[in-house]
């Protein structure tokens, strides 16, 4: 039997981790840890010492975000309705903490089951649903296509 495979550097756009994270949101559970984004500022404010910023929301309010555009939590988030929350995490992150998230650069997502990068650094935090997060993350591959 041969095997076949080419490993290659993955980089995750932003849209996409937002598409990762909106489907991860499903399977974890309520009074879990909630769901970090991972932003990198501009280089202006880089240059003055601040690297990156993490902000919070609680499972229960990103799945009641997700709720709210995504009514059947046993299906796959389309792109729309991925692109959806994330406009529904920004607005909720300006009415919370007045920052504008469109104008940083997502570079990472940390749900109660896995964390990942937009550099493709990925961490399993549950064994439970490592099947549904390696579909994830292959779905993502194939929408990435070979671009090298």
């Amino acid at each position: 039997m041969t095997f076949d495979c080419r490993v290659s550097r993955l980089e995750i756009p932003s849209r996409h981790l937002f598409y990762l994270i909106a489907n991860w949101t499903r399977y974890a559970s309520d009074k879990g840890k909630g769901v970090d984004f991972c932003f990198s500022p501009s280089r202006h404010v880089v240059d003055k010492g601040l690297r990156q910023i993490v902000l919070s929301v609680r499972q229960d309010t990103a799945k009641a975000l997700l709720a709210s555009i995504h009514s059947n939590m046993r299906s796959e988030l389309t792109d729309d309705e991925a692109e959806r929350f994330r406009m529904a995490v920004s607005a909720h992150f300006y009415r919370v903490f007045r920052i504008r998230v469109e104008a940083l650069n997502l570079t990472g997502v940390t749900s109660p089951i896995a964390r990942v990068s937009s550099d493709g650094n990925l961490t399993i935090l549950s064994g439970d649903h490592a099947v549904e997060i390696l579909e994830f993350l292959t779905g993502i591959i194939w929408k990435l296509g070979d671009r090298r």
